[in-house]
């Protein structure tokens, strides 16, 4: 019975040992909670992805836009015109001998402006219009930028994950590990044109508003009252017990065996 009532024992004193987190758990469990914090103030990966696709114009809008433009080119006219100008002249002399006394002298000038203009369409366009395959030239870079933008995006997680909950001892590696996420914050941001941090910037505020909101919405939490002070104790006469008398002498001994007879 003793045996069995020790097994108990130690099988709940295991139990609790295992149940109790220890300090390393507890500075993990805090480590994810500030890293979900973190993350959800961030931009997610697709909207990344869209703003640095706008940055760039070549947001799958965009394309969409260009072939749009590109089908309406066949019902443009082609328009064409001429400017001419044309100046000529002419001059006429003659002169009459004594018995005619006669000068004659003719001048003439013509200028001519010409201008002529027409409009010309090509209908093969309106059917297949070459200009529009081009817009599928800039797919490639539009690929590139999602790929780089998303693994960008990961390897800094991985290193945000690995700073908050396994953080290096050596302070060499931890301060090379935050160098690599500014990094690659600073890849992000570039490749968005500032968005990436703009975004995180507001969700921080905001939340940082949210939290100030609610603090102030909560009751006041009443204060405790002044302890009132507590009134000095009466001092107390302490009777002096009438003291008993003394006790008294012991009687003397009785005396040793009686004088010795005179002789």
């Amino acid at each position: 019975m003793r045996s069995f009532s020790r097994l108990a024992a130690a099988l709940a004193l295991a139990i609790g040992l295992a149940a109790a987190p220890s300090p390393a758990h507890a500075q993990g469990a805090d480590g994810l909670t500030r890293l979900r914090d973190t993350l959800k103030r961030e931009p997610k990966v697709a909207d990344v992805v869209k703003m640095a696709l706008d940055f760039y114009r070549v947001a799958p809008s965009e394309l969409e836009s260009v072939r749009s433009s590109a089908r309406a080119r066949g019902w443009m006219p082609v328009v064409s015109g001429f400017v001419g100008y044309n100046s000529g002249g002419s001059a006429t002399a003659s002169q009459q001998t004594i018995t005619d006394p006669r000068t004659v002298a003719t001048t003439g000038a013509e200028n001519v402006l010409v201008f002529t203009g027409g409009l010309a369409w090509d209908l093969r366009e309106l059917v297949f219009n070459p200009s529009e395959v081009q817009t599928y030239a800039v797919v490639p870079m539009q690929r590139d930028i999602t790929l780089e933008i998303v693994r960008t995006y990961y390897l800094r997680r991985q290193l945000q994950i690995r700073l908050a909950l396994k953080p290096p001892t050596d302070p060499l590696a931890l301060a090379t590990l935050e160098l690599r996420v500014e990094e690659y914050t600073g890849i992000l941001n570039g490749m968005t044109g500032g968005s990436f941090m703009r975004v995180a910037n507001a969700a921080t505020q905001a939340q940082a508003q949210t939290v100030v909101q609610v603090a102030d919405a909560r009751p006041a939490a009443p204060r405790p009252a002044a302890p009132v002070p507590a009134a000095a104790p009466a001092p107390q006469t302490q009777a002096t017990a009438p003291q008993a008398p003394a006790p008294a002498p012991a009687q003397q001994q009785a005396q040793g065996p009686s004088a010795t007879k005179t002789q």
